[in-house]
């Protein structure tokens, strides 16, 4: 039994009461703002708290502002709080006597009075007393998704991964038959027909493929094809029918029902309906079999054995055949379960076991090697949760039961059938059970559930599992876990938020509710346990298996992480830790030697890390500098620039200027340009904090060009550096590069061109087709090249040289203001990514029009800058840009110029670039004019 007090300040704290009377509660659990980055002081101390009817989910309100919807273990459900701004009600408002409905903001501001559930958990109402001058109330509902599972009768995990809200339900879709993680959840509508009388929807069903969902509620069932979202809708809905649905599961594509049925005598009867897919009459003429009792819970699984656990404390274990023709309902075995009376003295009814909340047939049957039944024994053991968090394992031929495990909220099995997964397609690589408690996530493999059934047979008096479950990790605090995917090796978890959206034609703001999939990896622990229990060399197998898998690497960084913090952590340094956590250390390092992204997964871990870890890191994986040395012979060069924070911390600043400068010529050398600049800035402040010198050095005063010396502050590798670089770029015609290094670097383009000794393009077409070709630049069209000759010919005598210089001054900030840092970006690499999807080619080609069109700007301005020996590469971008004013400047004064670029526009075989040497070519113009006034 749970008890939870609220807390002054905003935290709220989970007790279990029920021990001897005068003992302390155990505390379970604390719920802080602080990890949800919240201000206490912003949203004050708990002013509600409210448990939903059936103990599954906790509201809390807080006096000022925010209102939050938990689970049991503390995982965040909803989340509404004035910085998010959710502050909009997804359903109309009561608001005054009158309850006229209206909607309005639902902004949780002013003292909470009450706070209570709806019908089946569907809703929450909020009463909130606002106002400065004058007292009012305000009373919101939310409507809320449930997950499939909570508080129904079918456990399995296709219906685990659904969610069930008043009018409508969720299914998880998978697009990517490769395995891919699930990307959103496929909305269905229930009929309106069949909720109008049967309102509100109780049970929900999806079968093992995901491709049948059934729905319950007071009468009758429907049931839709999730492909097709074509409902049929099955039972009498007459409200004078006597006939309730009270369990919905799936065997392949054939549904089984539980029905109430009220006799004329009064008498209550239960019976199994088995309605196929072909089915076209009601359920109730389809094969039934009858039911002792009202079923609480049941399980199927894959080979026909269908699970019941009743309320009168009676199991009942059945076996289906089903073919084309009838379907065969046998009882397989029966047991009674331990009760305990009701603490109710008018209720005489029986709970099994103190209430259990899930009953699964043990083992899955994908686990042939935990299965020692027989065609003719059958299943024999099961696992259950009882209401009271206790997990246990139940063997029925022997009467044992084994508590494994406390505190559990969720338990789910690792399904393959379902996912279909390639990666964990083996006992030793996919745990048998999950399970979500207090504790967080933990786990059981085959070969150690073997062992704990095999000490408990020799010690039956033991209560432990320790040693034998695993421990994984906390599960996201912010998302509700809803099962695993075995295909992207991730734990999907749930977020419901509500935000405003504005409904279109109508302008106004409604409230919306949406829901965000989350997924945690959890292939590192995989890893993890293979290192611990078998060889290098499966652990090693295992990882070549799941190089496509998402967050590969990443998983691999934590696995790093988490053996070096549990030395530190446990083994307080070097001093106390034991050999089988340096042997563990040892192994994960040798298996990360296999990857080529060892050095970045090493550095990005000791980023990550407290600096009192990197002595230990450090003394397995080498020293740093010859870390940075690896870095630089595999060219990873971000690597190596995270490391030199590292190297900052333990050496100092004035000990790592060196590196920093080192690094920098290499990647100006490689091209690098974006973290040139990065790498610039932080040598720059480095250099400023050990001369703490208050005032900084202005980038870009690159005074060295003019008196041919390295610049008086800097490093004079780093400017010999980029001058060398830029004259290869200006050697080899490669502009756009040239024109990426000055603008991520502040190099003066105009001065440095004006410096180098001309021409500067050797062979007009070559250069103008690599100019094409490099700035993504498509020929133009005859409609642009009319209207660009029209727009010369009327702009008269306008003297673009003079017009320049009294702009220039900043021309480089506001090139790269508007660009950002898609300076030099290769938009062919990113359309070639999203070529299957069109909307998103179409924004990388706007885009790529814009950065490109900025640096053509930025390169032609610089060349009219630099005088008469840029011309050349004034003229081509001019040609490009269409900006006649320029191309006719810089014809009239260069004639060479003249030459190359009128022989460019003539052997380009392009029937606009033929219309625009016509225009520039004062001779063939005259011709054509002549030719036109005779």
């Amino acid at each position: 039994m749970f008890v939870t007090v609220g807390l002054r300040n905003g935290d709220v704290n989970n007790m279990h009461i029920g021990y001897t009377p005068g003992d302390s509660c155990t505390l379970l659990k604390t719920v802080s703002l602080e990890s949800w980055q919240a201000d206490p002081d912003q949203t004050g101390p708990v002013s509600g708290l409210r448990w939903s009817r059936d103990g599954t989910a906790l509201a809390i309100a807080w006096e000022k502002c925010g209102l939050a919807v938990l689970s049991i273990s503390g995982c965040r459900i909803l989340w509404i709080s004035k910085e998010a701004q959710t502050q909009y009600s997804p359903r109309p408002t009561f608001k005054g006597d009158n309850a006229k409905r209206v909607w309005t903001p639902f902004s949780q501001e002013g003292k909470s009075i009450a706070l209570e559930w709806g019908p089946r958990g569907f809703f929450l109402w909020s009463s909130v007393l606002t106002g400065r001058m004058k007292l009012s109330h305000c009373i919101s509902e939310m409507a809320l998704y449930r997950s499939g599972v909570l508080c129904n009768a079918d456990q399995s995990e296709s219906t685990r991964s659904s969610l069930i809200g008043y009018d409508k339900v969720m299914i998880l879709s998978y697009p990517d038959e490769n395995g891919r993680e699930p990307s959103d959840f496929q909305q269905l509508l229930i009929p309106l027909s069949y909720l109008r009388t049967t309102w509100p929807p109780e049970f929900i069903s999806v079968n093992n493929e995901r491709s049948l969902v059934a729905v319950a509620a007071s009468k009758g069932v429907a049931v839709c094809n999730i492909a097709t979202r074509r409902w049929r809708i099955f039972g009498d809905l007459n409200p004078g029918s006597h006939n309730k649905c009270c369990a919905l599961a799936w065997i392949g594509k054939t549904l089984l029902i539980f029905n109430e049925l009220i006799e004329a005598s009064g008498q209550t009867k239960y019976e199994l309906n088995v309605l196929s897919r072909e089915a076209n009459a009601s359920p109730r003429a389809q094969p039934h079999v009858a039911i002792p009792a009202k079923p609480i819970l049941v399980d199927v699984r894959e080979d026909g054995y269908l699970l019941v656990i009743c309320e009168n404390s009676l199991l009942y274990l059945y076996r289906l055949e089903i073919d084309s023709r009838a379907t065969q309902v046998s009882l397989h075995a029966k047991m009674i379960l331990p009760t305990r009376e009701s603490n109710s003295s008018k209720d005489s009814s029986k709970i099994p076991g103190g209430g259990i909340s899930v009953a699964r047939i043990f083992p899955p049957v994908d686990m042939p090697e935990l299965n020692g039944e027989t065609e003719i024994t059958g299943p024999s053991k099961l696992m259950m949760v009882r209401s009271t968090g206790t997990l246990i394992f139940v063997d029925m031929a022997s009467m044992m039961s084994v508590p494994l495990l406390r505190n559990v909220e969720q338990f789910w099995y690792s399904n393959n059938c379902i996912s279909k997964s390639v990666h964990f397609d083996s006992s030793k690589t996919r745990p048998v059970f999950w399970a979500l408690g207090d504790d967080g996530v933990k786990v059981c493999f085959a070969s150690e559930f073997r062992k704990l059934l095999q000490e408990h047979s020799q010690h039956p008096r033991s209560r432990s599992a320790e040693g034998f479950v695993e421990k994984w990790f906390e599960p996201d605090s912010e998302a509700y876990p809803i099962g695993v995917s075995l295909r992207s090796g991730t734990m999907i978890g749930i977020s419901q938020k509500v935000e405003p959206d504005v409904v279109r034609g109508a302008g106004v703001i409604v409230p919306f509710c949406s829901i965000d999939v989350r997924g945690q990896p959890f292939f590192h622990r995989v890893l993890s346990h293979l290192l611990r229990t078998s060889d290098d060399k499966e652990a090693l197998k295992f990882a070549y298996q799941c190089l496509d898998l998402p967050q590969f690497v990443d998983s691999l960084e934590w696995l790093l992480f988490e053996a070096v913090s549990d030395d530190v952590e446990n083994g307080n340094g070097r001093g106390g830790e034991t050999y089988e956590k340096r042997e563990f250390r040892s192994r994960v390092l040798r298996l990360l030697h296999y990857f080529g992204e060892y050095e970045d997964i090493v550095i990005r871990c000791a980023r990550k890390m407290e600096s009192k870890k990197w002595p230990l890191l450090f003394a397995e994986v080498g020293e740093p500098a010859a870390l940075l040395e690896m870095c630089y012979m595999s060219k990873q060069f971000r690597s190596a620039a995270c490391l030199l924070i590292v190297l900052q911390e333990m050496w100092g600043l004035l000990s790592s200027l060196h590196h920093i400068a080192r690094l920098l010529d290499r990647v100006i050398e490689e091209g690098c340009y974006d973290l040139a600049s990065d790498l610039r800035h932080f040598l720059d402040n480095a250099e400023m904090a050990a001369s703490n010198s208050p005032a900084p050095r202005r980038a870009g005063s690159y005074d060295y060009i003019v008196s041919a010396s390295p610049m008086n502050r800097g490093h004079p590798s780093i400017t010999a550096s980029v001058i060398r670089k830029a004259r290869l770029l200006l050697a080899a015609d490669n502009f756009r590069s040239l024109s990426s290094l000055c603008l991520y670097l502040d190099f003066p383009l105009s001065l440095f061109l004006s410096k180098e000794r001309g021409p500067m393009v050797s062979d007009f077409k070559l250069v103008g087709i690599q100019m094409h070709v490099s700035f993504i630049w498509d020929e133009p069209t005859g409609e642009l090249v009319f209207g660009a000759i029209n727009a010369a010919s009327n702009s008269g005598d306008f003297d673009v040289l003079a017009d320049l210089k009294s702009k220039s001054e900043r021309q480089e900030d506001i090139i790269r203001d508007s660009i950002g840092s898609d300076v030099g970006v290769n938009f062919a690499m990113h359309m070639e990514r999203a070529r299957s999807s069109p909307g998103a080619c179409r924004r990388i080609r706007n885009r790529a029009k814009l950065v490109t069109t900025a640096e053509l700007q930025y390169l032609m301005n610089s060349a009219l800058l630099a005088g008469e020996a840029a011309d050349d590469i004034a003229a081509l971008c001019a040609v490009l840009l269409l900006n006649l004013a320029v191309a006719e400047t810089v014809m009239k004064r260069n004639s060479a110029v003249r030459d190359g670029i009128l022989d460019f526009l003539q052997s380009s075989g392009s029937r606009s670039y033929g219309l625009l040497a016509t225009y520039l070519n004062p001779l063939e113009a005259e011709e054509a004019s002549n030719a036109g006034a005779s």
